[in-house]
Parts: C-alpha cells; sequence; structure tokens
C-alpha cells in the first residue's frame, strides 16, 4: 500500500516523539562527552544523515551570496534570512527523518496476529 505525501507528513505522536527525540539524544551526546568534534569524529551513520542536508543546504546558502554565519554580524536582513532558512531546513529534515522512521517501522513491526492453533 502506497502512501502520499500529504499522509505521509501528516503529525502523529509517534512522529513527534522521533522528532524531539533525535536532537534531544544528538544534545546528550555533547553533554555527556563535551566536545562535539568527538562527536564528529566517532558518531554513527544517523547521525551523519542528520547532518550532511543540513551542511549542503549551508554552503548552497554561502554561495548564492546569503552567509548564514559572517565573521561581522550587522543584524541585515539578509543575515537573518540565512540564519532562519538554515534553522527551519534543519527542523524540516529532522521531521522528514522522523516521518521516514515511523514509516520503516510500521513496515517492518513484527506481527503478533497468527491464525489460532487448530
Amino acid at each position: 500500500m502506497l502512501m502520499g505525501w500529504k499522509e505521509f507528513l501528516k503529525p502523529t505522536l509517534r512522529k513527534i516523539l522521533v522528532f524531539l527525540s533525535i536532537p534531544t539524544s544528538y544534545f546528550i551526546l555533547i553533554i555527556l562527552f563535551g566536545r562535539i568534534d568527538f562527536l564528529l569524529n566517532s558518531i554513527t551513520i544517523l547521525y551523519s544523515i542528520l547532518l550532511l542536508p543540513i551542511f549542503v543546504f549551508w554552503v548552497i546558502l554561502n554561495e548564492v551570496g546569503i552567509e548564514t554565519f559572517p565573521d561581522v554580524a550587522t543584524g541585515s536582513f539578509i543575515e537573518i534570512f540565512g540564519e532562519l532558512s538554515l534553522f527551519l531546513f534543519a527542523i524540516f529534515w529532522v521531521y522528514f527523518l522522523s516521518c521516514a522512521l515511523v514509516l520503516i517501522y510500521d513496515k517492518f513491526k513484527p506481527t503478533d496476529k497468527q491464525p489460532p492453533p487448530k
């Protein structure tokens, strides 16, 4: 059974809980280990998948002239737009991952519905 984009992105309690747990677990790991460079060097593939599209979006913004984290903060509209768009993209990406994880779990979850023995 195929699912449309509307149903795939529709918020449910499970999707929201997974959405909140992804960044929470990342920040807990940062607090436990104390250094982000340790995490970036030894983190699992899940967090690489989490960070890569955000980095690519950041590079694209910089290439079109929207510097997201400039050396000198001026408070200009372009600067604020760059930071805000990067933040919103990161939120959307984590939500998209949570929807995908819930879909994968639903597709492969073990079924306890076995026919009764005769």
